[in-house]
C-alpha cells in the first residue's frame, strides 16, 4: 500500500501549543521568576515572623529589660494590713493587726 504524506512550507505546532515569539517568552519568563521571587520572600518572613512569635521575650532584645523590671514588681506586693476588732474589747490599740 502507498502512503502519501503531504508536505508543508509552514511549521505544524501540536495540538494545544500556542507559537510565541522569543520577546513575548523572555518577558513572561521575566515575570515568573520575579513572581516566584516575591513568594519566596513572603514565605521567608512569615516563616521569620511565626518563629518569632514563639521566642520568649526574654530573648527578643527588648523584652529582656521588661522582664526584669516585671520580676521586681512581683517582688514587691502590696501588703495589705487590716484591724480585727474583737468582741470583747474595745481597745484598738491592744489588737495585733492582721497580714495577708
Amino acid at each position: 500500500m502507498l502512503e502519501t504524506h503531504l508536505v508543508s512550507s509552514y511549521r505544524i505546532s501540536p495540538p494545544g501549543c500556542t507559537q510565541v515569539s522569543i520577546t513575548d517568552y523572555n518577558e513572561v519568563s521575566h515575570l515568573y521568576k520575579a513572581a516566584r521571587l516575591k513568594l519566596t520572600v513572603v514565605r521567608l518572613l512569615d516563616e521569620h515572623v511565626s518563629r518569632a512569635s514563639m521566642v520568649p521575650l526574654a530573648r527578643r532584645g527588648w523584652g529582656a529589660q521588661q522582664d526584669s523590671h516585671a520580676g521586681h514588681r512581683a517582688r514587691r506586693r502590696p501588703v495589705i494590713i487590716e484591724e480585727s476588732k474583737e468582741s470583747g474589747s474595745d481597745d484598738s490599740e491592744n489588737t495585733e493587726p492582721n497580714m495577708s
